[in-house]
């Protein structure tokens, strides 16, 4: 497992990855003799936008879990740091305040996974305009992108997925 140890808020990072760790090593721990061997895995991915002082980090943790049940887990932890107000960026501060992002954010989101699945993405306006979905995110200069976990947009067979928003097509970011 590796991070970035230079991360502005690094104490969230690493919280957020020794809780994971600790849960699945007490798991591992206290379960009997196993034939199947558990699994853990995190990936990273870094991002950033804009131009000292005003830019801003992203780091997006993908990880992924076997327990030797009959389906493994992989979900996303995006963390977001605007370098010049020195602050965490999260989806409810990410845009102005009266705005309605998820109306400009939805459609590209549909028609970003219905691209990458052969399947389509007939995801519910119930589920594409909840913000619960859009937590995990990355800022770059020219986009948005977003990470779903399976089942989170599109059903769980389908598995992990990101979609890509360019930034020209929603409001304005308030960084």
């Amino acid at each position: 497992m590796t991070f970035p140890t230079d991360y502005p808020d690094e104490q969230a990072l690493t919280d957020y990855i020794t809780q994971n760790r600790d849960g699945f090593v007490n798991v591992a721990q206290s379960s009997g003799s196993r034939d199947q061997l558990y699994q853990m895995e995190a990936t990273t991915e870094q991002h950033s936008s804009g131009q000292p002082p005003h830019n801003t980090r992203s780091v997006v943790l993908k990880f992924f879990q076997d327990l030797g049940g009959s389906h493994p887990s992989t979900w996303y932890k995006a963390f977001n740091y605007n370098l010049g107000a020195r602050q965490p960026i999260t989806f409810d501060n990410l845009f102005a305040p009266g705005t309605t992002p998820l109306d400009s954010i939805f459609p590209v989101v549909q028609r970003d996974l219905a691209r990458q699945n052969p399947l389509g993405a007939a995801i519910p306006p119930s589920t594409g305009r909840d913000p619960s979905h859009y937590q995990n995110f990355a800022i770059t200069d020219d986009q948005l992108i977003f990470y779903f976990a399976p089942g989170e947009m599109l059903p769980a067979f389908a598995g992990p997925a990101q979609a890509q928003v360019p930034r020209d097509a929603i409001p304005p970011l308030a960084l």
